[in-house]
């Protein structure tokens, strides 16, 4: 298998096979495979649910250059779409979502242990989302140094497309804060710059930052935002700040890490 890996998560509904087709694009430009996943409750439900993939699969009529896996499993999606992607090792986990509620949509009231539990990043689309080359990367960024770990995943697709990643902060105004944030700042320009990849700063006022942000975004363009994931905290980045960005209007992809995977994992830590 490829080493650049692609998993799909697929329910047969509409927001799923969006997820694909826009991973379908996104691969045939960037030399990814895909590895659609369906997972079911019991081994009764087996028969149907493969015929639904090999379906599904068949309509791909347009990507027949690209290596197409599918895969059904028995079990839960907190425990086998996390599972998968480490077993594939997968580079993103696209998922789609309805853009209402976000993933408690997809997945109910524990939606985003799925996020949680997964080492890979995940990309969500919504169902009406259509795939754009990647010309603009928002990237958050604030007080936490995990906040900045996403910075990884954000700089491989700038490389691919040659894309800019701007990182985006609040505008503080406690001294002690405003030198957080800068330190973290420049930790990523300096990864980024190492990388070869264009890059730049917004500070947008913290107050109705969500707002601020999807404004930002919609006048320069962005195709898609990064948001490092936090269980717990007090800056504004938390489970609600990223359940925001899940649903936004304008249906921008949304790239999220969690906090606990980067700093758990060195291997996708950024030293400096």
């Amino acid at each position: 298998m490829n080493e650049k890996v692609i998993l799909v998560p697929i329910d047969f509904k509409a927001a799923t096979t969006n997820a694909l087709n826009y991973s379908c694009q996104l691969a045939s430009k960037n030399g990814y495979d895909i590895f659609a996943l369906h997972i079911i409750k019991s081994e009764n439900d087996r028969a149907e649910a493969e015929e639904k993939m090999a379906a599904l699969i068949g309509t791909l009529t347009n990507y027949s250059s690209l290596s197409i896996d599918s895969k059904v499993i028995t079990g839960t999606i907190y425990e086998g779409i996390p599972k998968m992607a480490e077993e594939i090792d997968a580079t993103f986990v696209v998922m789609g979502t309805n853009g209402t509620n976000g993933l408690q949509k997809i997945f109910g009231s524990k939606a985003i242990n799925v996020v949680t539990e997964s080492k890979a990043p995940f990309l969500i689309v919504q169902e009406s989302t259509q795939y754009s080359d990647i010309k603009k990367i928002a990237l958050t960024i604030d007080l936490d140094k995990e906040s900045i770990q996403i910075v990884k995943k954000a700089a491989e697709l700038g490389d691919q497309f040659g894309a800019e990643v701007i990182l985006i902060g609040g505008a503080h105004t406690d001294p002690e804060f405003i030198l957080r944030v800068k330190i973290n700042v420049k930790m990523a320009r300096a990864y980024l710059t190492e990388k070869g990849i264009k890059n730049s700063v917004v500070l947008l006022e913290r107050k109705k930052f969500s707002e601020n942000l999807m404004a930002h975004c919609k006048e320069e363009k962005i195709d898609i935002v990064a948001a490092t994931f936090y269980n717990n905290t007090i800056n504004i980045f938390s489970e609600k700040f990223v359940q925001q960005l899940l649903e936004n209007e304008l249906n921008i992809p949304v790239l999220t890490l969690d906090s606990t995977a980067v700093s758990s994992s060195s291997s996708q830590t950024i030293v400096f």
